[in-house]
């Protein structure tokens, strides 16, 4: 018997799981700091890659996690939930608010948990975008388990040359700077 050969996803996915807007996790009059996080995908050798999709799963303000609550999926200003595509530059960006503790789980950091699909992938990336001088990061058992001098490919920093709201986060997918990314 003949195996069928292991294929990674195929172009298709781009169209048939991105929609307009799915980058808009938080709407105007959500309560809770607006943050834009912006960043670009980099394969191995440093090239934007064009065509990954990240998608992003955090709490509120408040810590707490409304993407399964049917009011977050009827159009409530906050889904706790997005997706974006890069593009040709390898650019993705997001339109949330700078999340809470969460009350589960009080030992973490605010942060946002982060997948990434992109070609040559058979199961997508999972990290988590912490932000750069938040006193919780001290105390994060996640950070806390990476060693000190990868720590920095988890945190996201604010923008010096625009909007205090906006926010940098890179991803990189190997080489030197590799971003840290976790089973599951």
């Amino acid at each position: 018997m003949q195996r069928t050969a292991s294929q990674t996803v195929g172009p298709f996915f781009l169209d048939a799981l991105v929609h307009d807007g799915d980058e808009l996790i938080a709407k105007t009059g959500t309560a809770g700091q607006a943050l834009v996080l912006e960043g670009n995908v980099f394969d191995g050798e440093g090239a934007p890659v064009n065509d990954a999709i990240l998608e992003i799963f955090q709490a509120d303000a408040t810590g707490s996690y409304v993407a399964d609550s049917p009011d977050a999926r009827s159009g409530s200003l906050f889904t706790g939930f997005g997706r974006a595509t890069t593009d040709k530059s390898g650019r993705f960006s997001f339109c949330t608010v700078y999340p809470g503790v969460s009350a589960t789980d009080i030992d973490h950091a605010p942060h946002l948990n982060l997948m990434v699909f992109a070609r040559g992938l058979v199961k997508p990336l999972v990290t988590r975008i912490h932000f750069e001088g938040d006193v919780h990061n001290a105390h994060d058992p996640i950070l806390a388990d990476v060693p000190t001098h990868r720590r920095t490919t988890l945190v996201a920093r604010r923008d010096a040359s625009n909007d205090s709201q906006v926010w940098r986060f890179d991803v990189r997918l190997q080489g030197k700077d590799e971003t840290v990314f976790f089973e599951y």
